[in-house]
């Protein structure tokens, strides 16, 4: 098993496997990355409509898989029976959406897991089998806490971890430009990093994050010479579509 604790910076993180040369979110693209030596890889879950936690990134099916409509509005097994590899390359036809589980069974003891909640997952009235209290409970259950990092746009999600763990890893995710809020909420969140979106960030960002005791691992930057400029600016890793980008 290999703990968040023993990865050393800079942190190289598989963007849905090895994004750019794989269908995304799938097992070969996990298992490509994974053979590419990164530490770390990301995926994006949300639930089925027998509230099965599927792995898949768009809240529609229509752009990486050959089905229609909302993930949502499907059942774990008619989801799992989709083409999610052709719309990439033909070669990839096998290729299926994977249950949440599957991907920890598989790769949870080869290295860390950074899971990202869909925001459109969340649900305000807090059910008790609610995305969070499952997909904790499930990483909890495989004992793999100390090697898995929990992300999301929505704080109210990380909140709710926050609530259900005192031990989780949580990453803050944002879009827009650094706000004032943003280390009021890394701060309420006791969070592990803040991950911004790269082209949102300045060296200043930087410094006051890492002043205040966060890292810093911005998303998702494919190009040698933006990798090695935000580096020497001191961030802790980054997201990246291409694993071998730094070999």
């Amino acid at each position: 098993m290999m703990k968040l604790s023993e990865l050393t910076p800079p942190i190289v993180i598989a963007h849905r496997g090895f994004k750019m040369k794989y269908p995304e979110n799938t097992m070969a693209s996990f298992e490509a990355a994974i053979g590419a030596g990164v530490k770390m890889i990301e995926l994006d879950v949300t639930l089925s409509r027998d509230r099965r936690i599927i792995v898949i990134h768009d809240d529609t099916l229509d752009r990486t898989t050959n089905g229609t409509g909302r993930a949502s509005d499907y059942s774990l097994s008619e989801l799992k029976a989709l083409d999610a590899g052709s719309w990439f390359d033909p070669s990839f036809k096998d290729e299926r959406l994977p249950a949440l589980e599957e991907v920890i069974d598989a790769f949870g003891n080869q290295v860390t897991l950074n899971i990202e909640i869909k925001e459109s997952a969340h649900e305000p009235s807090g059910p008790p089998d609610a995305i969070e209290k499952q997909v904790i409970d499930l990483v909890l259950e495989k004992k793999l806490l100390d090697s898995v990092l929990f992300s999301s746009f929505d704080q109210r999600i990380l909140a709710r971890i926050r609530e259900l763990s005192s031990q989780a890893h949580l990453s803050f995710l944002t879009e827009i430009p650094p706000y004032e809020g943003i280390l009021g909420i890394l701060r309420k969140i006791s969070a592990f990093s803040w991950n911004p979106d790269y082209r949102t960030l300045l060296y200043s960002h930087i410094q006051k994050i890492h002043y205040a005791g966060f890292r810093v691992i911005p998303f998702t930057i494919n190009d040698k010479t933006i990798v090695k400029k935000f580096l020497e600016a001191g961030i802790h890793g980054f997201f990246t579509d291409d694993p071998i980008l730094q070999s």
